[in-house]
């Protein structure tokens, strides 16, 4: 599970909820253990609360210094991060080889630093499957086209199976509210909502 979480532990949190619905669910279908990785750039994430049979790894921490993004912590360029972090997620992915790559929200993760190790994965793992999950209302129509912008469709056809949208579409439907490319529409399952007070948040842990 990827996410990019420059800001706060939303991100971490649903790829951590559903880390749990896998590991409770698969071993009664397929009756062989789930163990997985939750890949962000949150130090310190709270590993105490994860399933059994997974880990962090944790990836140099980017953030905003007013309106633009930058290193959290490490004296370097912005360019120098994100390639150390693209390395660290190519190296994971062929080392762990994983049977499933759920990302949060953006496809190519922050600063495109997805791309080359999800298309290393194709080629050394052809049968792994690779999602994007997305809340199910994006972001304002100016924030959205820009992002589709730096996100080229056709990319995201190559790279996804699938797109995971965790909410209902008889509420909000991101296939017919414009913020969702109409050539990505037949990708979407819709998911459910992921409810609040689930068993594996720590006590303390805000929302």
């Amino acid at each position: 599970f990827y996410s990019h979480d420059s800001q706060g532990m939303g991100h971490f949190r649903r790829n951590r909820a559903l880390a749990h619905a896998l590991a409770s669910r698969l071993p009664v279908l397929t009756g062989r253990p789930v163990t997985g990785l939750l890949v962000n750039g949150v130090a310190g994430s709270v590993t105490s609360s994860l399933p059994a049979g997974f880990d962090v790894v944790t990836l140099p921490a980017v953030g905003k210094t007013g309106a633009a993004y930058g290193p959290r912590r490490l004296e370097v360029g912005l360019d120098a991060v994100t390639g150390l972090r693209a390395q660290i997620v190519r190296a994971t992915l062929l080392a762990f080889r994983p049977d499933l790559v759920v990302v949060d929200r953006h496809a190519l993760g922050f600063g495109g630093e997805l791309e080359e190790g999800l298309r290393a994965l194709r080629a050394e793992v052809p049968g792994a499957r690779v999602v994007l999950g997305l809340r199910e209302v994006l972001d304002t129509p100016a924030a959205l086209a820009r992002e589709w912008e730096r996100t080229p469709v056709g990319t995201v056809r190559e790279l996804y199976d699938q797109i995971w949208v965790y909410g209902d579409p008889r509420v909000h439907d991101l296939r017919t509210s414009g913020e969702l490319p109409e050539p990505l529409h037949d990708l979407v399952r819709y998911q459910g909502y992921l409810s609040h007070g689930r068993a594996e948040d720590p006590p303390g842990l805000e929302p």
